[in-house]
């Protein structure tokens, strides 16, 4: 009797040991997909411009990290970029004497820097106007029978035409263009390439 009961504990402890064993079988296949989605659900990060880039007084680095931007105007004698400020004399002819009192007006286009210098006979805020109808000023101007062959002034066919405007048989016409735009749309006979300095192994390899 005791040996019966010894043979039925025996079974019964293989039984169950079976049991676990299989138990963890079945949930094991169960965690390998779960890994695996882990892993491909990670996206990876977009790299981005590092936001450093757009806080240096450097210009050629800052417009090499940014997009197209509006012109901003500035005084020559403000400009923290000593390189930058220099390029810019030699450029429009400053002399150190003359920056506190000289404006330019500044902006990114390509990747590269250009300034235009402010004054009264250059518009460098504003891109170019390519309307081919003349404004209500323009039409009161040559309504006056006297007026007849003269050329518009920017003042009043605007500082930012295109053209060239004249009366003729008492309507504003254009008979020239004076103008063109680059890609951003400003007159490209006023802004300038502030061009980047050359590094040294730049310097080298031309040699």
């Amino acid at each position: 009797m005791r040996r019966l009961i010894l043979f039925t504990v025996i079974l019964c402890f293989l039984l169950c040991g079976c049991g676990i064993r299989a138990a963890n079988y079945i949930m094991r296949p169960s965690a390998v997909p779960e890994k695996r989605l882990t892993k491909t659900a990670v996206i990876p990060a977009v790299k981005e411009a590092d936001p450093l880039l757009f806080l240096s007084d450097d210009p050629w680095v800052r417009c090499a990290a940014s997009a197209n931007t509006e012109s901003q105007p500035e005084n020559v004698a403000a400009i923290e970029n000593d390189e930058f400020r220099r390029r810019v004399q030699i450029t429009f002819l400053i002399q150190d004497q003359d920056i506190q009192n000289t404006f330019i007006a500044k902006r990114c286009m390509d990747g590269k820097v250009y300034a235009c210098r402010i004054d009264g006979k250059t518009n460098c805020a504003e891109k170019l106007d390519f309307s081919v109808e003349p404004n209500e000023t323009m039409k009161a101007f040559c309504a006056d029978p006297e007026m007849e062959g003269a050329i518009l002034s920017p003042v009043i066919s605007g500082i930012n035409s295109a053209y060239e405007w004249r009366c003729h048989e008492e309507k504003a016409l254009i008979t020239a263009q004076l103008a063109e735009a680059d890609s951003a749309g400003y007159d490209k006979s006023i802004w300038f390439e502030i061009p980047q300095p050359e590094s040294e192994i730049e310097i080298i390899n031309k040699k």
